[in-house]
């Protein structure tokens, strides 16, 4: 991932995607399949790591998590290690999540919607 002077946003590398799908740091994903896509938190993560997904199929997306992992938003957290996920309501929700402590907590930095926290 570059940081561009002239635009002042981060280049990320994208990928459409209609299967579930291993998230890797530094990447963004188009959500585009008919039933919810499940996508899994990478196990290897640094502290402003990011992951971005846009929602674009009906079936909606939801993240998975492993071991030790959680996903905060405010004050609302998802059940630390691999029950616990945070998922889309609505067909075109997206999400910004950043790497807050190594390999094993995210933040929310921007959602649209309503998510739902298991």
């Amino acid at each position: 991932m570059a940081w561009s002077a002239i635009s002042g946003i981060l280049d990320m590398s994208w990928s459409q995607v209609s299967i579930d799908t291993a998230m890797t740091s530094q990447n963004g994903y188009v959500a585009n399949g008919v039933g919810a896509i499940t996508f899994t938190l990478p196990t290897s993560s640094a502290i402003g790591d990011e992951i971005e997904i846009i929602g674009k199929g009906a079936g909606g997306w939801d993240i998975e998590q492993g071991a030790g992992q959680t996903i905060h938003w405010g004050t609302t957290s998802s059940t630390t290690g691999a029950g616990g996920s945070v998922a889309s309501t609505i067909q075109y929700q997206c999400i910004v999540l950043r790497c807050i402590t190594a390999d094993t907590d995210w933040e929310v930095v921007t959602a649209n919607g309503t998510l739902t926290f298991v």
